[in-house]
């Protein structure tokens, strides 16, 4: 991909799997908290890669590009910012979070109801595709617990290796789209009679 044109850094972190302590991705709907899920990159436009790069990265000589006038290339989304958006998408669509959303007509909640539940569908089955894919085979353990009686409970604040976030963000904010950027068909592009 060419969002590994720099190299990959990783960093080992402990997530915070507690039950108790929260941050702000998991707080009650806010302007704060939705800032704070903008700020991963989930209103970025699309991204531009370059023609001579696109097959190297999986996208097919017949998808969308943009107007040569304007540099040209193929219109592109990096999927974890993408996995991300759809992680937002169901923290909006909580039992607990959706009035919030529905009534200002915010995020998915723009759309008709029919639109928000294909939409909510789609994220569900497309987080279950990526997690599947990149199972995580990391173990936790049990610790004891004495609350109430003296019981196990799982420790979900496991280390992890993982890539630099960072590293993503900034390259799809370099490589975004600009709002004046426009698609431009040619002949043999694929095209299809409905949405996929």
């Amino acid at each position: 991909s060419p969002v590994l044109d720099k190299p990959m850094t990783y960093s080992n972190i402990r997530f915070n799997g507690s039950l108790f302590k929260p941050d702000i991705y998991r707080q009650p709907p806010s302007a704060e908290v939705d800032q704070a899920w903008k700020d991963l990159g989930l209103n970025l436009r699309p991204q531009i890669v370059e023609e001579s790069r696109a097959e190297k990265a999986g996208i097919k000589p017949n998808q969308a590009k943009r107007l040569s006038s304007q540099g040209g290339g193929y219109f592109v989304e990096v999927e974890a910012i993408h996995h991300l958006h759809c992680l937002n998408v169901l923290r909006q669509n909580v039992w607990f979070n959706a009035d919030y959303y529905r009534e200002r007509k915010m995020g998915v909640w723009a759309n008709t109801e029919p639109v928000v539940r294909l939409h909510v569908g789609h994220c569900v089955n497309i987080l279950r595709q990526q997690l599947m894919c990149t199972a995580d085979t990391s173990l936790f353990g049990q610790m004891w617990v004495n609350s109430t009686a003296l019981r196990t409970f799982a420790d979900f604040s496991t280390r992890h290796k993982c890539k630099n976030f960072d590293l993503v963000r900034e390259w799809a904010i370099e490589h975004q789209s600009r709002k004046t950027d426009v698609a431009e068909y040619h002949k043999g592009d694929l095209v299809i009679d409905k949405y996929p």
